[in-house]
């Protein structure tokens, strides 16, 4: 969920992405099969209806997997009795469909629940960054903690997690470049015992101080 409709739903709701990112490490998603989050707000929308068009976020998006599931879409309608729906360019834009191909699909699916109140969506630009709306809070961080997480970015690659050793090496090379992380370290390696509680997926960090080893 890094581009496009996707980071725009990440960012306006944070609590569906962390469950969809947990199911989908759990292997729990698959294309043609709708995950379903319900949101425990009073305002709409009640559910978010993440629809999967592709089975890894490197490669483009398929036809048969849109057409698969609308099928579940048009059931989970029903199911959940949803009275009103608005569904993006499924598989278009980042996912390399063609949305007019796409669109009669979309529409010919939906008509089997005339009933429902559908918006549908073409392609649109993505909007600034700056103008996404942002339901996140902003953590307290201090500029020394900013530097580490942003070096953890982009020390990292896609689909690899750094282990706790290459953790303890940035924090050494950017205390020793000057910022103020107070770690103390071994001083024949790089190694402080308590340099991080929890280092996730969502760069949930803390830094403390530990006694210097001798």
């Amino acid at each position: 969920m890094g581009k496009g409709i996707a980071l725009q739903f990440k960012q306006a709701f944070p609590e569906n992405f962390i469950v969809y990112a947990k199911a989908c490490k759990a292997k729990q998603v698959q294309p043609g099969h709708m995950f379903l989050f319900e949101r425990e707000d009073l305002v709409n929308p009640r559910f978010i209806i993440n629809f999967p068009t592709k089975t890894h976020w490197k490669v483009k998006s398929r036809l048969e997997h849109v057409e698969q599931g609308l099928v579940d879409l048009v059931e989970v309608i029903r199911d959940k009795q949803i009275k009103s729906i608005a569904i993006p360019p499924l598989g278009c834009g980042n996912g390399g469909l063609d949305w007019a191909v796409v669109q009669p699909l979309i529409e010919q699916a939906l008509a089997q629940v005339p009933e429902v109140e559908v918006y549908v969506y073409g392609p649109q630009p993505a909007p600034v960054v700056d103008a996404m709306p942002v339901t996140t809070k902003m953590p307290n961080m201090t500029r020394a903690r900013a530097l580490f997480i942003k070096l953890i970015e982009q020390y990292s690659l896609p689909d690899y997690r750094l282990s706790l050793l290459e953790v303890q090496k940035l924090g050494y090379f950017l205390q020793e470049a000057g910022e103020a992380l107070r770690l103390n370290y071994i001083q024949t390696f790089p190694w402080v015992g308590s340099i991080v509680s929890n280092v996730s997926p969502g760069w949930r960090l803390t830094v403390t101080q530990s006694p210097s080893v001798r």
